[in-house]
């Protein structure tokens, strides 16, 4: 006789139990992360930059594998593989040159529901250094849990801000010095 549901009060979670067919439920079913590949000079100063080249998957050096099927990504525009609460972490690494200081930087995260208009969901400012020497460093990062209630509709791009107009937003072919995680963390 086959079991379909199991109440918790009957198990004694000190014995071990071999399951057969699929188990669901368990755990956190998608897990992502992007990383930009290539630096990129400032288009902008003052301005909030959209990062729409250059985007991959982080695989390298098989440091990471996603878990679920992984979002997808199109000139910078990320697509949710299926509906849920979504943990979002972008960070941006940003460079000048010439002994231009950075005053600040920002990154910021834009949603849409409608597929076509983006709000701001999650944006920071932090302050960055100022030091007379060849390149100046910074890096700012924003974050939220966004309620996908649409794979069609709900979407995000990122951007990036700096006081700045020499330099560069970083990234690398081998590591994640500019990027995003996506974690689902609940069905919607």
């Amino acid at each position: 006789m086959a079991i379909t549901k199991i109440q918790s009060e009957s198990l004694n979670l000190s014995d071990n139990y071999d399951f057969t067919g699929t188990v669901t439920g368990v755990g956190i079913s998608e897990i992502d992360t992007w990383f930009y590949t290539a630096n990129e000079a400032i288009p902008s100063a003052y301005a909030n930059n959209l990062l729409s080249n250059n985007w991959s998957r982080l695989n390298q050096n098989n440091f990471f594998e996603k878990t679920g099927t992984g979002m997808t990504e199109s000139s910078g525009t990320f697509t949710f593989p299926s509906t849920g609460k979504y943990l979002i972490i972008f960070q941006a690494t940003i460079a000048t040159r010439n002994n231009v200081d950075i005053r600040r930087t920002g990154a910021t995260i834009e949603a849409t529901t409608n597929n076509s208009t983006y709000s701001t969901f999650s944006r920071t400012l932090d302050s960055a250094p100022l030091i007379d020497s060849a390149e100046t460093y910074s890096s700012a990062s924003a974050s939220g849990i966004l309620d996908v209630t649409d794979t069609a509709n709900v979407k995000v791009r990122f951007r990036y801000f700096v006081e700045a107009t020499d330099g560069q937003i970083f990234g690398s072919s081998t590591y994640k010095e500019t990027g995003v995680d996506f974690i689902k963390l609940a069905d919607t």
